[in-house]
């Protein structure tokens, strides 16, 4: 079984998935914090394409022509090229992963979340030595990549701290109900939670 292909398919479908899930899970809670995640993802690939589009020559790979096909088989256009040579997979998993890990040690949570941050880094590694193997991305590119994702993601997630402190408009982050773990919650009856500090 070759898994090449399988490999090639889950790193680009990745991001959309990641992204599904964010904005299905907000659909299904009935809240806004995963359309404002999706918002500032936007904006996030908006900045990148914009930058590439300033200092693109710069940062695109030498791909060889056995490999450009399968580089540039998810582009979009009929140009059969990247949308961006800065890898926007690989900036929209950092910048996730940004947005995540920084809310979750500023709510000092993370030996709670230690499978999510594995998780992160290790996809984002393979992701990152799929690019560099198959020529792909350039290591610029994937650096100013990763520099953009992480910056804006901890940008974001940031301001988003201080228009809850500010303006006291709570519940704007994805995980807004990070909790200690000294809260308790049990059922006192059939329909309701009581939640406690112990």
């Amino acid at each position: 079984m070759n898994l090449v292909p399988l490999l090639y398919v889950g790193f680009r479908i990745i991001p959309f998935i990641l992204v599904s899930f964010f904005v299905l899970s907000s659909i299904l809670k009935t809240d806004v914090r995963g359309v404002i995640f999706l918002g500032l993802l936007l904006i996030n690939c908006s900045v990148v394409i914009m930058f590439n589009s300033l200092a693109g020559d710069f940062f695109a790979p030498v791909t060889t022509e056995i490999n450009r096909p399968m580089c540039n088989a998810l582009s979009i256009g009929n140009t059969n090229e990247r949308i961006s040579t800065i890898p926007l997979n690989i900036n929209i998993v950092a910048f996730t992963f940004a947005y995540l890990v920084y809310l979750i040690a500023k709510k000092s949570q993370v030996t709670g979340n230690i499978h999510s941050i594995v998780f992160f880094s290790v996809l984002l590694s393979s992701m990152i030595a799929w690019e560099l193997l198959n020529t792909c991305a350039s290591m610029g590119g994937i650096f100013m990549s990763l520099i953009f994702g992480i910056g804006l993601g901890v940008g974001f997630c940031e301001m988003l701290d201080y228009l809850a402190f500010r303006y006291n408009i709570k519940g704007l982050h994805f995980f807004s109900n990070v909790t200690n773990d000294d809260d308790v919650c049990k059922m006192t009856n059939e329909d309701l939670f009581e939640c406690s500090n112990e």
